[in-house]
């Protein structure tokens, strides 16, 4: 997705607990299209700003 723009960015939920986070929402694009999407982060300790991985889903709603 890094060659879109979005023109608005919904955040439905973020969670965070322990290592691990999460984000969803809504993208909507310049284009007109609107995007779910949803992230997971491990970060490389509890009290750590560094991500370890990130697993990300996106599906066109």
């Amino acid at each position: 997705m890094k060659n879109y723009v979005a023109s608005e960015l919904i955040l439905q939920q973020i969670l965070s607990h322990g290592k691990e986070g999460a984000a969803n929402g809504i993208m909507k694009m310049e284009d007109g299209k609107k995007y779910a999407f949803s992230d997971f982060y491990i970060f490389k300790g509890a009290k750590s700003t560094k991500i370890k991985s990130i697993s990300s889903y996106v599906i066109e709603i």
